[in-house]
């Protein structure tokens, strides 16, 4: 089934726990533009209320995955002085923090803002035509909320070298640094994308969860010791709930102990 209705962002979704969200908005290659973001807010809502769903495939119509912010939005907020409380940065926060798997299927181009909503993906596959950068150094200014994603998940001299050079990636550079997950050919990246999706989403949806956010909490830790800690202490927190519901809780009591503080509620 499928929603269209003058939308920037399109929903399909079967019987087999994948939903498939597409930005639709050729027209500026799929800039990342407020009105395109509330669509994306939209059907994210019901991707996430929907329990047939364990994960959410996002790719883009055309010939680009995301080419960066919106310009003429961005603009105008520049001159308003506005919040950078966007709903740009709201989508954003909204795919990190989905409780589905998220699937980044990078179909083309993907600049600027582009790389936000990869890095912000639990995992990407692309086409070996799909290019990959941060011009934003060419045009006098540095990246946004990007530059301080890519730091933190690929090496620091390959995030240095995207940032600093202005350069665009291919999809086999990309993949080197650890961007993405996988490289396909461009005649098979949809096919690709939903058998991969298909294959994950057959999995226990408490597994699943737990390995996503697992995975966040371990890389917020700053020492390796403190990552094998947490790991250990989420297992057994697992476990003592018999595999069921999440863990927070128990990862804010592991955090109090660690701190000597009260864990919140």
């Amino acid at each position: 089934m499928s929603t269209k209705a003058d939308k920037k962002v399109l929903l399909e979704k079967g019987t087999d726990g994948v939903g498939w969200i597409t930005l639709d908005d050729d027209s500026t290659r799929n800039s990342l533009s407020n009105s395109l973001a509330l669509d994306f807010i939209e059907i994210l809502n019901q991707v996430e209320a929907d329990e047939g769903i364990n994960v959410v495939t996002i790719t883009g119509n055309g010939v680009a995955f995301c080419s960066g912010m919106n310009l003429h939005d961005l603009g105008r907020a520049t001159e308003a002085g506005e919040s950078t409380d966007t709903p740009g940065t709201e989508m954003r926060n909204r795919i990190r923090n989905c409780p589905k798997i998220t699937i980044a299927i990078v179909n083309g181009y993907c600049l600027g803002a582009g790389i936000s909503l990869v890095s912000d993906c639990d995992l990407a596959i692309a086409s070996d035509k799909a290019s990959f950068g941060l011009p934003e150094i060419r045009r006098g200014g540095p990246p946004g909320r990007a530059m301080g994603e890519i730091v933190t998940t690929i090496p620091l001299k390959y995030a240095a070298d995207m940032i600093i050079s202005g350069r665009n990636w291919d999809a086999q550079k990309a993949l080197t640094a650890g961007f993405i997950s996988r490289v396909v050919q461009h005649e098979q990246i949809y096919e690709s994308g939903y058998a991969w999706a298909k294959e994950i989403a057959s999995f226990d949806r408490e597994a699943l969860l737990y390995c996503k956010e697992g995975i966040r909490l371990l890389a917020d830790q700053p020492t390796w010791t403190q990552r094998i800690r947490m790991n250990r202490f989420l297992i057994q927190e697992m476990r003592s709930k018999g595999h069921t519901g999440m863990f927070m809780g128990g990862a804010q009591a592991f955090f109090a102990k660690e701190s000597g503080t009260k864990a919140t509620t």
